[in-house]
């Protein structure tokens, strides 16, 4: 019975049919309660076992106890699990999972998957124990690989005089045949046999999920493809086995880019997957994109001719990674002639300058502001882009960055060319005669 603050909770979980004790039941069962986070954590939570027996001798084997099925706080259930199907000859390293209902999944996000109950391998025909090595044979073709986890239930021991026991769980070292396994196995004392032998065609193998039921941080998978509403598949290198149980979990935590304000306490953004909701208690942390490292930054004037100015000296900086950029003391140009500014980024360790006109876009989402100023006022603003978006590494469409200091085009090197008699293109070059003779004076530094 499960009880909860004293009483009941649920009572006389058994086989209505047989009478019997069900030994496990699933994660979908609740017992018949209306479980809650805060009743499964209480201190008082808990179960009780009672037994009604005649003159039979009743024997009861410590320690009991009881596994909580959960989804995770940070993810909301997609659907139920119908089948996990590992099938390496077909499709190597995957597993094809099959839901009971649509899961509305896509490829490339990543969900979690818990509640899963071991699957049926086979039932054993033979096993033998040798000086600390079991070998068991099964009944049929068992499809596992060495470094599984298995459990063996229902081995009778045919060998007297000990009580050595071929039931638990173990992990499988190797694998002589397609119907046998072995792996080590210690005695329970040490006068036991050096041979001991079990009881022909009894009990069963099963193997577990290869996520341990008890793991405290949760354990990811990426998907693959999903071929129907209900199917899709995972990455995961297993044994061949087949699966029947457990939930599909889709995580909310990640980083992503505002796409909304609607009110001082509710913000949209865009996250593929299936549809939810959650009521999960959680923290939202704004986190900047600029590299971590050594930066430089300059400043150019736009006129309203179109023509940018060479920039600013450089100044340097240094980004730790997760932070934003605010940018201090921004020059004021002449009202009658500026029209922007136009703020220029090295990425982090590099040397070449580059600069966002426009916030940059992918995929539709805009991931970054301009660090293109569109006044004569502001002097001070907080900018956010990361290196990619920078040096304009955006796929075709996408708003990125323009270069100003590579060769071909330095602002910095520049010189206001004069007036001309004609012009001719070139190799790709804008080509100038009929010019006034002009000296370039270079300004050394003493």
């Amino acid at each position: 019975m499960c009880i909860y603050n004293a009483p009941i909770v649920k009572s006389n979980y058994t086989d209505r049919a047989s009478g019997a004790l069900i030994r496990g039941s699933s994660a979908a069962d609740l017992w018949g309660a209306a479980l809650t986070p805060a009743i499964v954590n209480d201190p008082s939570f808990g179960f009780a076992i009672s037994v009604t027996a005649d003159a039979i001798r009743v024997f009861l084997t410590f320690p009991f106890t009881v596994q909580v099925y959960y989804t995770l706080s940070g993810s909301g259930t997609v659907a139920d699990i119908a089948s996990i199907v590992i099938n390496n000859e077909s499709f190597p390293g995957q597993a094809l999972v099959t839901t009971t209902t649509a899961h509305g999944l896509v490829p490339n996000i990543f969900v979690s998957i818990v509640g899963v109950e071991p699957g049926v391998v086979s039932n054993v025909s033979g096993a033998q124990w040798v000086t600390g090595r079991t070998t068991l044979t099964t009944s049929q073709n068992h499809n596992l690989t060495p470094g599984c986890v298995i459990q063996v239930a229902g081995v009778t021991t045919s060998t007297g005089s000990t009580t050595f026991s071929f039931n638990g769980t173990f992990t499988v070292e190797n694998v002589p045949s397609p119907n046998q396994i072995s792996y080590i196995q210690i005695p329970i004392t040490a006068v036991d046999p050096d041979v001991i032998t079990a009881t022909a065609n009894t009990g069963n193998v099963v193997i577990s999920w290869p996520i341990p039921q008890d793991t405290p941080t949760a354990t990811y998978f990426q998907v693959q493809s999903c071929p129907t509403a209900t199917t899709f598949y995972i990455q995961i290198s297993y044994s061949d086995a087949t699966w029947t149980s457990g939930t599909v979990g889709f995580i909310w935590e990640g980083i992503f880019f505002v796409t909304a304000v609607l009110s001082t306490t509710e913000f949209q953004y865009q996250q593929y997957g299936p549809n939810g909701a959650t009521t999960a208690v959680g923290t939202v942390t704004p986190w900047g994109q600029a590299a971590p490292g050594i930066h430089l930054v300059q400043v150019s004037f736009l006129l309203f001719n179109g023509t940018i100015t060479p920039p600013s000296p450089p100044a340097q900086f240094i980004a730790n990674g997760g932070q934003y950029l605010q940018v201090d003391s921004l020059p004021v140009g002449p009202e009658s002639s500026v029209k922007a500014r136009i703020i220029q980024f090295t990425g982090a360790g590099g040397a070449f300058f580059f600069y966002i006109p426009v916030p940059g876009v992918v995929n539709g989402i805009v991931v970054s502001t301009a660090t293109q100023v569109n006044d004569n006022t502001t002097t001070t603003i907080v900018l956010d882009f990361s290196d990619n978006t920078l040096y304009g590494t955006g796929a075709a469409g996408n708003a990125t960055g323009a270069a100003v200091s590579v060769p071909g085009n330095n602002l910095a090197a520049g010189n206001i060319l004069g007036p001309s008699a004609g012009m001719f293109t070139y190799a790709q070059r804008l080509v100038a005669w009929g010019n006034r003779n002009r000296f370039f004076e270079k300004r050394l530094r003493r």
